[in-house]
C-alpha cells in the first residue's frame, strides 16, 4: 500500500512538473536566410545596441540576429 502511495505521489509530482515547464517554454521563429548581401548597407545594430559594420548580411539575417540594418544617410533599410 505504501509503495502505491508513493507511485502516485511521484506520477502526480512529474506531471504538474512537465505542465509547469510547458508554460514556461519559449517558442523560437528562426527561418533560414540565403547568403545574400543586401546592397547599400552601412552599419548594423544589434542589442544591446552595438553599432557594427557588417561584412555581408540581408534582412533575414539581421533579423534572426534581432539586429536592424542603415544605410549611411541613417535611414532603416528593412523592418
Amino acid at each position: 500500500m505504501a509503495a502505491c502511495n508513493k507511485v502516485v505521489f511521484f506520477t502526480i509530482l512529474l506531471l504538474s512538473g512537465i505542465l509547469f515547464l510547458e508554460n514556461k517554454v519559449e517558442h523560437v521563429s528562426a527561418q533560414i536566410c540565403t547568403a545574400d548581401c543586401a546592397p547599400g548597407v552601412e552599419y548594423m545594430i544589434c542589442p544591446p545596441k552595438k553599432r557594427t559594420k557588417p561584412n555581408c548580411t540581408n534582412c533575414c539575417r539581421a533579423k534572426n540576429n534581432r539586429c536592424q540594418l542603415y544605410r549611411s544617410d541613417n535611414s532603416q533599410i528593412c523592418t
